[in-house]
């Protein structure tokens, strides 16, 4: 995760990727269903509601958390003091973005959240 590497835990065992890959291709694709074999084998296990629906994100609630529990974040990093150290964004925008994002524009959030991460940074490495 750290580096956003991906990985199928399953798929890195070398007997089940020779395995796969010398089953038919009918048994891999078909009747237009990808990983044919693997959902028929699945269906035993799990219900199908949980498998066979498409893909959904995961998001957090950072807009809510920037508003309470994460709010000192905002403080300590995107202070007057912070910002001005650093010079790397202007005051006047940051202070606007904030006041904005705190009168009900939760959109903003993520833009805020990379200011943090930014000035973090530049506290921890300059």
């Amino acid at each position: 995760m750290l580096f956003s590497l991906e990985t199928r835990v399953p798929y890195l065992d070398h007997r089940v990727v020779e395995f796969a890959a010398n089953l038919s291709p009918e048994l891999k694709f078909h009747n237009d269903i990808p990983k044919y074999i693997l959902k028929q084998i699945l269906y035993k296990y799990v219900p199908e509601k949980l498998f066979n629906r498409p893909k959904q994100g995961f998001a957090i609630p950072l807009n809510k958390w920037l508003k309470k529990e994460l709010k000192y974040l905002v403080e300590d990093y995107l202070n007057p003091e912070v910002i001005q150290r650093y010079g790397i964004v202007k005051l006047a925008e940051v202070e606007k973005l904030k006041q904005d994002f705190y009168n009900g524009r939760n959109y903003l959030y993520n833009r805020l959240w990379l200011l943090i991460i930014l000035h973090k940074w530049m506290k921890e490495n300059t």
